[in-house]
């Protein structure tokens, strides 16, 4: 099904975008969706949000005790509904459209984080973001940014185990959703299965990273993966319209 390049040139975006992953407890879906889709088309969502709920599973459990509980039921109850919204707008619509909308949202996001905006982590905030976090994240498999740019001033450690949990459970809810949505092929279980050894094996390397990563790499790194989640998903929706 896969040629031996494809096979290679998967498994190294694999090991990369998971070592991202579970250092940051975001990045992955930046790093894999775009190159994984150069690829081979069939890399993108499912094997992606697949890949990356088996990661973000290990890299929550190895931070376990930092899991803010009740931040993560509010991003996750937006989630949900996000998840469900998304699995409806992809029978009905193109995501074209929607994709440069939602860019051109996390780049202003991102700008006005950069000059100074302060948003307060709250049931309200985290849910609403939630909820775009499970939209865009059944449709394009890049779903971490809204919610890391409103809970990027949290500890790095309750930031990287709730950020991780968030998408283990998250992730789970949107690949089902694109699956009822969309069907299960022989294809999708192959790519998935291509992805997971490489994905282990970044996981198990981000171990050494760990303790490098303090509040202002991790401020830093939210903005620059948000900034790129935003720029990646405005070019592929021009280039699928082109």
């Amino acid at each position: 099904m896969f040629t031996l390049e494809e096979s290679l040139a998967a498994l190294a975006v694999a090991v990369v975008s998971s070592l991202v992953q579970s250092s940051f407890g975001i990045g992955g879906a930046v790093i894999a969706a775009p190159l994984l889709y150069l690829v081979n088309p069939i890399f993108a969502p499912v094997p992606i949000l697949v890949s990356n709920v088996a990661i973000s599973a290990l890299a929550g459990r190895r931070e376990w005790e930092h899991v803010q509980r009740a931040d993560l039921g509010a991003m996750l109850t937006g989630r949900l509904v996000g998840t469900f919204l998304a699995a409806w707008f992809v029978i009905e619509f193109s995501g074209a459209y929607f994709d440069i909308v939602f860019g051109l949202m996390v780049l202003g996001a991102v700008l006005l984080l950069f000059v100074g905006l302060q948003i307060a982590i709250t049931p309200g905030t985290l849910g609403a973001s939630g909820v775009v976090s499970g939209f865009m994240g059944t449709i394009s498999s890049i779903g971490g940014p809204p919610i890391a740019l409103v809970y990027r001033g949290a500890p790095v450690r309750q930031f990287r185990a709730t950020m991780s949990m968030q998408l283990c459970i998250g992730g789970a809810l949107s690949a089902v959703g694109f699956a009822l949505a969309s069907g299960v092929t022989r294809e999708l279980v192959y790519a998935t299965l291509l992805l997971l050894p490489g994905s282990l094996l970044g996981y198990h390397a981000s171990g050494y990273n760990l303790a490098r990563v303090n509040q202002r790499v991790l401020n830093l790194a939210v903005l620059l993966i948000s900034g790129g989640a935003g720029l990646v998903v405005i070019v592929r929706a021009l280039v699928a319209g082109a």
